[in-house]
């Protein structure tokens, strides 16, 4: 039962966040680059990549040690996977689509994958030092 509760707590972080950040906070901006062009987002498939991103967190956090505090090692692997996310998620993605306004994009992108995955690491990880 040790990771469940980081699990749980990574899960309903993350998709807290990025519900809030895509579909709240930066709507309009996303509007504005015309990226995302579903009227009706499918949530289910965003809780299936949520749930797969904890998983895939929580067993690399198990086998880590950066030689800091719990919450520490989760926000630092939290970082290194959030930049690997946005490599292959939004770098590579735009170098195959047509994006009118790239830059926005990008940066948009940048500045989710660098704080999203920091936070959500942050909680699992201070989640399994207490646990």
């Amino acid at each position: 039962m040790g990771y469940i509760i980081p699990f749980v707590g990574f899960v309903v972080t993350t998709f807290a966040y990025a519900f809030c950040w895509h579909l709240v906070v930066f709507k309009k901006v996303y509007d504005d680059i015309g990226i995302y062009n579903r009227e009706q987002p499918i949530i289910p498939i965003g809780v299936l990549t949520v749930f797969i991103q904890g998983a895939i967190f929580l067993f690399l956090y198990s086998r880590v040690s950066f030689g800091v505090s719990a919450l520490w090692q989760g926000a630092v692997l939290g970082l290194l996977l959030g930049l690997f996310e946005y490599c292959s998620g939004s770098l590579a993605f735009s170098a195959k689509r047509k994006i009118e306004k790239h830059a926005k994009w990008l940066i948009i992108q940048l500045c989710l994958s660098a704080s999203l995955f920091p936070i959500s690491g942050a909680v699992a990880g201070y989640l399994c030092g207490i646990a």
